[in-house]
């Protein structure tokens, strides 16, 4: 199979990872010794006592099993797609790829770096991008589903929060908004030739244009929504048993989001919070957060589940000591073996490409 080698669009350079990086662990340190002074000092020290070594690793190890489950998907999807992938590259991909989402704002470093790299392995980045596609619509119509089953929990918890109740629901409909508007896409995607054909023609398709350094763009997303449609009739079709597999996975990797989160919650703060309310709430916060500018949503993302959460507690302190945990074991540090694997990722890219010159 001929191999096209593809360009280093969408791929953060080292120095602006390392600057990346910098902002994030700085934004997050300064907000959250912020909200330390607002509080009492003597109850943060005595629930910083109770944290625990094992604490970090089990909650480290949850997150990372969310990782190993992404790769497992990505490892079945792309045999079902007929250009199959190694274990290896598997967890590369969805290690690396979680990092760099880690470090970007809004996450969008992260799926350009996966659809990247699995083109360096032989897949054509039309078939990557309609894979890593189709996961991300599966995943926002498994939110919009969750919340809209825990929509209760979500009212009783924002309602008591007064001033930011607005925020939360602007943010949770966008989220929505979003979701079906990508599954429309994902169900009948000439939708995007359609749209970029009417913007093409406009200031705004112009100005894009420019910018891309591409005039013609609207001609490419025409062959790739007809490379998309006929990919996507082949993935649920051919291969619906695999993309249900697919379905049970991703609820897996929630679960585990979730757990993540509430084990600090119970061991630090209340041994009755329940995992459902927890799995519930994280998700709908998430939606709010995910559109904080900062790298990760470093600093805000603190801020808004401490302040959700001791609503929820009424112990502001201990929840803030288990949020720092929760934030220290699955962003902070696994920015560690993000930074190493990354590496590894990019020398073996660069290590074929020199082979193939």
């Amino acid at each position: 199979m001929a191999h096209k080698e593809p360009t280093t669009e969408g791929r953060p350079t080292k120095r602006k990872t390392a600057i990346y990086i910098c902002i994030a662990i700085a934004i997050g340190l300064v907000t959250n010794i912020f909200m330390g002074l607002l509080m009492d000092g003597g109850k943060i020290w005595r629930s910083v006592s109770a944290v625990s070594i094992w604490l970090i690793i089990l909650t480290f190890v949850a997150y990372l099993g969310v990782s190993t489950v992404d790769s497992l998907r990505l490892l079945l999807v792309s045999r079902r797609c007929r250009y199959p992938v190694s274990l290896r590259n598997c967890l590369l991909n969805s290690f690396v790829g979680a990092f760099f989402a880690h470090i970007t704002p809004l996450a969008m470093g992260g799926q350009p770096f996966q659809i990247v790299h699995l083109s360096y392995h032989g897949m054509t980045k039309q078939i990557a991008t309609n894979i890593i596609f189709s996961r991300f619509v599966v995943n926002a119509m498994l939110l919009v589903l969750l919340l809209i089953i825990g929509l209760p929990v979500v009212i009783g918890i924002f309602g008591s929060i007064t001033g930011l109740a607005i925020l939360f629901y602007t943010g949770l409909l966008v989220s929505i908004i979003f979701a079906l508007f990508f599954l429309l896409v994902l169900i009948q995607p000439r939708i995007v030739s359609w749209l970029s054909s009417y913007l093409a023609h406009t200031r705004l398709g112009r100005f894009f244009g420019r910018t891309i350094k591409h005039p013609d763009w609207q001609q490419d997303f025409e062959v790739w929504t007809r490379e998309l449609r006929v990919e996507i009739r082949f993935l649920w079709s051919k291969g619906l048993g695999t993309m249900l597999v697919d379905i049970l996975l991703n609820v897996v990797d929630l679960l585990l989001l979730a757990f993540a989160l509430w084990y600090p919650l119970v061991k630090l703060v209340d041994p009755n919070i329940s995992f459902i309310q927890v799995l519930v709430i994280y998700n709908a916060v998430w939606q709010v957060v995910f559109y904080i500018p900062s790298p990760g949503a470093s600093g805000g993302l603190e801020g808004m589940f401490t302040l959700v959460f001791s609503t929820l507690t009424g112990k502001a302190e201990m929840t803030l000591v288990a949020i720092v945990v929760w934030r220290f074991s699955t962003y902070y540090l696994s920015l560690v073996p993000g930074i190493l694997l990354s590496s590894i990722a990019f020398r073996r890219q660069q290590g074929q490409r020199t082979r193939q010159s």
